[in-house]
């Protein structure tokens, strides 16, 4: 079976006119904090998540921010931009009601996403290297495993199945099931509505599960980390596993593992609740 992606793609609801005009400021490099700010008054659920991440145990201001343009300012529009997808993102694919697909809760999803680019961020700064396009794209990896577990419900359960038969990970046995992973149907989505192009190679890299590669080796390990800590994607459905050139690349000072993991658990429970709406 060969799943279509831009016809499953076309049966998600519109962006709204006020956030679509958003990331097209967020977009324009000469775009002043004045103009996002007044993109925002016209958003007033991202403007207050905004509001929530400048204040947020993430930032760490002692005092409370409360004006908008302080916050655009304080966050940084690459910042404002990540955190105005993500916001899309989350909402575009919120399913409204329960579906008999196979995989995990919607929830459990997202916390398996967050955590893992939680992660993947603190591994990847330890190594003194940006973080904002692995953040990224650890936090976006799933978002064809919920497209395909929304709108393909019967297709998704019998890859799910062909999984915990087989012994495979998700990533591999949608790729057997259906034509492509979901990982691969997650960079289609991104490339669709225009995401920057260093977070849709670095997802491409992440498909193919890119050998060399030190961030593809941090987000794969990463993934494992969100699942042994009972982060899951489909119950009885268990991640690729890890080679050790990829613990050599990813981890090369293994025994800050568990400094990083408390990290994480900082980044994500700071996040929590913006993106997720849970404490």
């Amino acid at each position: 079976m060969s799943v279509d992606v831009a016809r499953l793609i076309k049966r998600l609801p519109a962006a709204s006119a006020g956030t679509a005009n958003l990331l097209s400021i967020l977009r324009n490099e000469k775009s002043s904090a004045g103009e996002i700010e007044k993109c925002l008054i016209a958003c007033p659920l991202i403007a207050a998540k905004v509001l929530q991440m400048a204040n947020s145990s993430f930032y760490g201001f002692s005092r409370q921010i409360n004006s908008l343009r302080e916050a655009c300012v304080i966050l940084g529009k690459q910042t404002l931009t990540n955190l105005v997808y993500s916001l899309v993102v989350v909402e575009q694919f919120k399913p409204g009601e329960a579906l008999d697909n196979g995989l995990a809760p919607w929830n459990d999803i997202w916390a398996h996403s967050l955590f893992a680019a939680s992660l993947s961020r603190a591994l990847q700064q330890q190594q003194k290297r940006d973080p904002t396009t692995i953040f990224m794209t650890g936090l976006f990896q799933n978002i064809g495993l919920v497209l395909l577990g929304q709108f393909e419900p019967d297709s998704m359960r019998a890859a799910v199945a062909h999984a915990i038969t087989q012994r495979q990970s998700l990533r591999v046995a949608t790729a057997q099931c259906l034509g492509t992973s979901y990982i691969g149907v997650t960079r289609q989505i991104l490339e669709v509505w225009r995401f920057p192009p260093d977070i849709c190679a670095m997802m491409g890299a992440l498909d193919k599960a890119q050998p060399g590669s030190r961030q593809i080796a941090i987000l794969r390990i990463a993934a494992v980390c969100a699942t042994a800590l009972g982060y899951r994607l489909a119950p009885e459905v268990y991640p690729d596993a890890i080679t050790e050139q990829e613990l050599t690349l990813g981890l090369p000072a293994p025994q800050t593992l568990g400094e990083n993991l408390e990290t994480a658990h900082s980044i994500f429970a700071s996040l929590k609740e913006i993106m997720l709406g849970k404490p």
